[in-house]
């Protein structure tokens, strides 16, 4: 039995010419490591030697200070400046008198640009949109609380009015007749004199006594009776 022993024991014993197995970088730590020394900046030299340390297996050896990248050499601190306690100001309410003497009641002079009359402005450009002139008369003007213009320009609109609205009941009267002719009135005859009936009513707002002569001129092809009221 004690011979037995004796050979297991020495079976279990390892020989002291077995090699022992070296440590291998997995490809993961090969990545990490390659990150890292580009991170770092390191030379061509240090590379290669940091290669041959992975390739065989081997801890990395501590860095040299000649061998140290150029990134920790540059990157030194800058020595803290010694501040003088006297000249360390302490934030305080600035007084009254401080205040006048940096000048902060002190008023710019600044002159307001004058004002524009919009209302004349908006006068003028009407003048020359109606009439392709400036009316430069003074009693044109309005005034500068909004009244409206004088009664000339007032009169003049008017009867400008009053001539369009002629134009235009011509204008449909002589449509009513064409359109007879081709014996299509009934087809257009309500639609015109409904309009024809809204242009007399805006001519006697303007004029009463002009509208009940046009009233009598106006000749239409087919019976037409328009009813306006003068005003009282």
């Amino acid at each position: 039995m004690e011979h037995v022993k004796s050979v297991t024991r020495k079976q279990k014993t390892p020989k002291s010419k077995d090699k022992v197995p070296s440590p291998h970088y997995s490809d993961d730590t090969r990545e990490l490591i390659k990150a890292m020394m580009d991170e770092c900046r390191l030379t061509m030299l240090q590379r290669k030697r940091l290669n041959e340390f992975i390739e065989r297996g081997e801890s990395f050896p501590p860095l040299a200070k000649y061998e140290q990248p150029a990134s920790t050499s540059r990157s030194m601190k800058p020595a803290r400046s010694v501040v003088d306690p006297k000249q360390i100001q302490v934030n305080r309410k600035r007084t009254k008198l401080k205040i006048i003497e940096m000048g902060s009641y002190e008023r710019d002079n600044v002159k307001p640009k004058p004002g524009v009359d919009k209302a004349c402005q908006k006068l003028k450009l009407q003048n020359i949109m109606a009439f392709g002139t400036e009316m430069t008369q003074h009693s044109d003007r309005p005034s500068l609380r909004g009244k409206s213009p004088s009664r000339k320009i007032s009169s003049i609109d008017k009867r400008d009015r009053f001539e369009e609205l002629i134009e235009d009941i011509n204008d449909r009267c002589q449509f009513l007749q064409d359109v007879a002719e081709l014996g299509q009135a009934e087809k257009y005859k309500f639609i015109m004199e409904s309009e024809i009936a809204a242009k007399l009513a805006a001519m006697n707002a303007i004029d009463p006594t002009r509208c009940e002569e046009f009233k009598k001129q106006l000749k239409l092809p087919c019976t037409f009776r328009v009813s306006v009221k003068n005003k009282s």
